[in-house]
């Protein structure tokens, strides 16, 4: 195995603990690795992203607590990033993949005064961790964006 296929592999499992609790299935891990191997299935641009999409990706794959700060910061503000691609690719996959797929669809409370009291939490430690991801990320965007701007740009 590569190290590079290696990488994959781990951003995967980083990726299916996240958003299920689990680690990936064998089988999501495959295609995991499979999709970032085959140019084919998806825009060249898709699998690289920018500098900042990038180190975002870099983040979350570093811990669950990285990832967090990542997903809350893309999930509002890059919305199409390459992170929020990755995501959304392990969401899939899990979602196909016995025994996680009976984890994606599992409700959380039974009663309705349950349901609204982890919505309310819930939203209210989302709000806390976008305000941390700002602080943290919107900086490193800003560095990123103007590193990654063309030099034609810079001569006018």
């Amino acid at each position: 195995m590569s190290d590079q296929e290696a990488q994959w592999r781990r951003e995967c499992d980083v990726f299916a603990r996240y958003l299920t609790g689990e680690p990936a299935p064998p089988n999501a891990l495959r295609h995991y690795v499979r999709w970032h191997q085959a140019p084919e299935l998806h825009a060249p641009s898709a699998a690289r992203g920018t500098g900042f999409d990038r180190l975002l990706v870099a983040v979350g794959r570093s811990s669950w607590p990285g990832l967090r700060l990542a997903d809350a910061y893309s999930g509002r503000l890059l919305r199409t990033g390459l992170l929020r691609r990755k995501l959304i690719l392990v969401l899939s996959l899990l979602e196909s993949t016995a025994p996680t797929s009976g984890l994606i669809d599992q409700v959380g409370s039974r009663t309705k005064f349950g349901f609204w009291a982890g919505m309310v939490i819930r939203a209210g430690w989302s709000g806390c961790v976008f305000v941390v991801s700002i602080g943290v990320l919107l900086p490193l965007h800003v560095v990123c964006s103007i590193a990654d701007r063309p030099v034609e740009e810079e001569l006018r």
